[in-house]
């Protein structure tokens, strides 16, 4: 079959120079596709995450994938008006384009934003154009899980309507078992087919496990002879991350720093009730260049990863796959029947403890501090456990079958 003929479109918000982690996973997923032979084009607006606000061109093409940019607002994406306000014009906006457009490619499409899916829903009534929806968050359960949104005849409306969305799909990409169980639940069993697992990734050949005394970052920042616990990424919502300013205080006469790195909703919350606690074991630092990356995910001694009370099978954080990436022993702050629970007891690569256990994330980094030997065999265990299943590459040819395989039908 001649893969030039596979025409792959994706509608997303978020892509390249953004630099949430949606944005680049699917920047990846978009080139991985390209390198295959696919004719991909990406739907896209322009960037509003922190540093990338400079104006972007309205059509480019990035390493083969042609880039087509519509209007939207350009708010601070770490306020939840800036969040809403962008996603609303970028709906807007990317929909007209989309209906008086004659592009017949089957399009991807991610649940960021939310309401995003609807276009496939819509241009599939409306022009019958074929979509996959790749399911980051579960909505509206996650949505009401954190408190945005009350569990009232507007949700219920809206958990119908996405049920529409996901039935009229031709597949329906899930980050993990546990979250193609919730989906099961909400559309007709003759659709249960269409559900595929295919994990987030961390790329094998850019975040390499390197020693501290090595790590230029690690020099800088006075991390070499401290037990690091580290939490890279964004202080989004839904992730857990009180329980661990209650640990630091617990264990402020310990030789262990915790470092923050990055952006998020919740970053002024913790950095204020931090100051207020007087700990002066915590330090937080902004979101550091992608080129750094490789640096700063091997600075710690541990990485955390942790989502909210509830949300188990309502999103799997992509943090994790990168930790392992590094070489990393995980401390898993979530629900024990969570999907990230089961990759960390399954390889035996970290610690799992239950959500607002503070105790329990004491006892665990003390546990990991006192002994290296586990440390080290924990974070052997990542790596390997990575790349043998949680590779960009090894993602991307799942959704390459995927794609290719609709083609042959």
């Amino acid at each position: 079959m001649n893969t030039n003929n596979l025409k792959v479109g994706m509608i997303t918000l978020y892509f390249y120079p953004d630099k949430a982690s949606t944005a680049n996973l699917l920047t990846d997923l978009a080139v991985g596709l390209k390198e295959k032979g696919c004719d991909v084009k990406v739907y896209t607006g322009y960037p509003s995450y922190w540093d990338t606000k400079s104006k972007a061109s309205k059509k480019e093409n990035y390493n083969g994938v042609d880039i087509c940019r519509v209007f939207n607002t350009q708010f601070d994406s770490r306020k939840k008006f800036g969040m809403i306000c962008n996603g609303i014009t970028f709906f807007i906006s990317v929909f007209w384009k989309l209906l008086l457009s004659k592009d017949d490619r089957i399009f991807l499409i991610a649940t960021t934003p939310p309401f995003l899916p609807y276009i496939g829903y819509i241009l599939k009534k409306l022009k019958r154009r074929d979509y996959i929806i790749i399911v980051y968050d579960i909505h509206p359960d996650i949505t009401i899980k954190i408190g945005y949104m009350k569990d009232g005849i507007l949700a219920k409306i809206w958990d119908k309507t996405y049920s529409w969305v996901y039935e009229n799909s031709i597949r329906i990409i899930v980050l993990g078992q546990c979250m193609a169980e919730v989906i099961k639940g909400k559309i007709k069993k003759e659709n249960h087919p269409k559900i595929k697992v295919i994990q987030n990734w961390e790329d094998e050949n850019f975040i390499v496990p390197l020693n501290k005394r090595e790590n230029w970052f690690s020099k800088k920042h006075n991390l070499i002879d401290e037990f690091v616990v580290l939490y890279s990424g964004n202080m989004g919502q839904h992730h857990n991350l009180e329980p661990i300013l209650g640990a630091a205080e617990y264990l402020k006469n310990e030789k262990i720093k915790f470092l923050f790195i990055g952006e998020g909703i919740q970053k002024e919350k913790l950095v204020k009730k931090t100051k207020n606690m007087n700990l002066d074991n915590v330090k937080f630092l902004p979101f550091q260049p992608k080129e750094n990356l490789p640096y700063t995910m091997t600075c710690g001694d541990v990485i955390v990863v942790s989502q909210e009370r509830g949300t188990e099978g309502l999103c799997v954080s992509c943090k994790l796959y990168t930790a392992m990436a590094a070489g990393r022993p995980i401390l898993a702050i979530i629900g024990e029947n969570s999907e990230i629970a089961r990759v960390v007891k399954e390889y035996n690569c970290g610690i799992v403890v239950n959500n607002g256990n503070a105790q329990g994330i004491v006892k665990a980094l003390l546990k990991l501090q006192k002994d290296k030997r586990l440390c080290a065999v924990m974070g052997e265990n990542a790596r390997r456990a990575f790349e043998d299943n949680f590779t960009k590459n090894h993602a991307i040819n799942k959704y390459y079958e995927v794609i290719k395989n609709l083609f042959l039908d």
